[in-house]
């Protein structure tokens, strides 16, 4: 891993065998504190993190599964701050569980907001933005993304 790729608390991430990750990537988890817990980030064997790529799991949890290739400057986010603090304690901060599956490619600057879950082999447009459950072998593109027939399932 290349010096300029920043991971400030290396303890709650996990990096499987065979991983990429190219320069000026961040991976963000933050410590537990008396409101949440502490986040985590797990990226599976045979991934590559492009250069720029922000992986955000702040207090949430970010899961990256085997054989993924996430582009150029994306960004990958597991919390947002509310609204309302009332609702979430005293951070303000909601946490979210973002599930990328296995052998998924996603495009340049694209945005994987908190909570969303990508089924197998998905395909993230370069610039999509994208939040929700989606199946395997969906493609999604646009901003909000929207699922468009694979070009496998087109006969």
């Amino acid at each position: 891993m290349p010096d300029s790729v920043l991971v400030p608390n290396p303890h709650l991430v996990s990096i499987g065998n065979d991983v990429n990750i190219n320069e000026r990537a961040e991976l963000f988890a933050q410590n537990a504190n008396e409101v949440h817990q502490a986040g985590s980030i797990q990226i599976g064997n045979n991934c590559m993190i492009s250069k720029g790529t922000v992986i955000f799991a702040g207090r949430g949890t970010i899961k990256i599964s085997d054989h993924c290739e996430i582009g150029l400057h994306c960004t990958v986010i597991a919390q947002r701050r509310s609204r309302s603090r009332k609702t979430t304690g005293a951070e303000g901060v909601e946490v979210y569980t973002t599930e990328i599956g296995e052998e998924c490619l996603i495009g340049a600057r694209a945005i994987i907001l908190e909570g969303t879950k990508l089924g197998k082999r998905c395909v993230v447009a370069a610039g999509a933005v994208v939040q929700g459950e989606y199946p395997d072998d969906v493609t999604l593109i646009g901003n909000p993304a929207r699922a468009v027939p694979n070009r496998n399932s087109i006969s």
